[in-house]
């Protein structure tokens, strides 16, 4: 099956045109965008573009796109000291460690209290918010989001400066990472609008529908309990002082550190593994970054990478693309 181009939509007219690839077309859509591109033009598993109401492509294998969704997984600790450890540097990290304990590798990180506090808001919300279901479910839990934003904006107002400067100075945040979670999840589309006269399944007919899947396997909890006791154990200048998360909150009682990590977990904004580079049925690309079984089209960024790697991918993809554009270099010769 040939891949010739790409149809977009005019943000001006609302109109839709088509450009054709001369070569051809490269991917980098990100983690969840560049499975949902491929999902909407019918490249998938049959069963599961059936289910979104998609037309699969014909012509072409099926392929595991969306699957195999990975990110590392942050617990927040956060300890009261009476000595000044952290600095307030550019990147909020003041010290950083790395660690492996029975196959699970981990990092520790040492901040000040108030490295994060743009994300109070959104962890207050959270952590308040209404949970409620039903039709009128989602408007409930903006409603008290933005209720809960705007007190916090009035108390920042109020109380910010001197509390701010007992965080940085009297507090720390000593967040553990998971770095090699086994658990994965999916991007998924839902249809938002019903097809159009053409019956061309587009981008913009359909919403992300992301199981993000932390924790869904039990060995994670299992590893993030090693690494919480391993943390304790190498850390302890860093954790010297009163520890309020988990200690005030979470008594230690039986099950509660499996309590206090579903309850705090973070994720790590490291998305990737969704059209993750394997061989035969197990990958959407090969080694040189095309679509499997189609031509005319390759993947380059995060969602390739089939595995989570022991540092954040910023980096990785920079050197990703680098790598890429020497092997299109290679193979399309000087001229080109």
């Amino acid at each position: 099956k040939q891949i010739v181009g790409v149809e977009c939509k005019d943000a001006t007219t609302s109109r839709f045109f088509q450009l054709r690839a001369r070569r051809e077309v490269i991917l980098c859509a990100g983690a969840f965008e560049s499975p949902a591109l491929l999902l909407s033009s019918g490249i998938g598993l049959a069963e599961e573009l059936a289910a979104m109401d998609i037309e699969p492509t014909a012509g072409g294998s099926p392929l595991p796109v969306g699957h195999n969704l990975k990110d590392h997984i942050l617990l927040p600790r956060v300890v009261i000291t009476n000595q000044f450890v952290a600095s307030r540097s550019a990147s909020m990290v003041s010290a950083l460690k790395y660690t492996e304990c029975n196959g699970s590798r981990f990092s520790f990180m040492l901040t000040d209290a108030t490295a994060f506090n743009s994300l109070t808001p959104y962890f207050m919300a959270r952590d308040l918010r209404l949970h409620t279901t039903g039709p009128f479910s989602k408007i409930l839990n903006f409603l008290s989001e933005m209720a809960f934003r705007f007190a916090y904006c009035i108390v920042t107002l109020l109380v910010r400066t001197p509390l701010l400067d007992f965080l940085r100075y009297g507090a720390v945040s000593v967040p553990l990472a998971l770095l090699n979670p086994k658990s994965t999840g999916q991007v998924m589309l839902r249809r938002k609008s019903k097809p159009s006269n053409t019956n061309i399944a587009r981008r913009s007919d359909f919403e992300l529908d992301i199981d993000l899947g932390y924790l869904s396997d039990p060995r994670d909890m299992e590893s993030m309990q090693a690494g919480f006791d391993v943390m304790t154990e190498q850390c302890s200048d860093w954790l010297a002082g009163k520890e309020v998360l988990p200690g005030l909150r979470y008594p230690k009682k039986p099950g509660w550190f499996r309590k206090y990590c579903l309850e705090q977990f973070e994720p790590y904004f490291h998305f990737c593994g969704t059209c993750a580079m394997g061989e035969e049925d197990a990958g959407v690309v090969d080694s040189s970054l095309r679509l499997r079984s189609y031509k005319g089209v390759r993947v380059c960024d995060a969602s390739v990478l089939p595995t989570t790697l022991s540092n954040p991918t910023a980096l990785s993809c920079a050197a990703l693309g680098l790598q890429f554009s020497d092997l299109l270099r290679k193979e399309l010769g000087p001229q080109d």
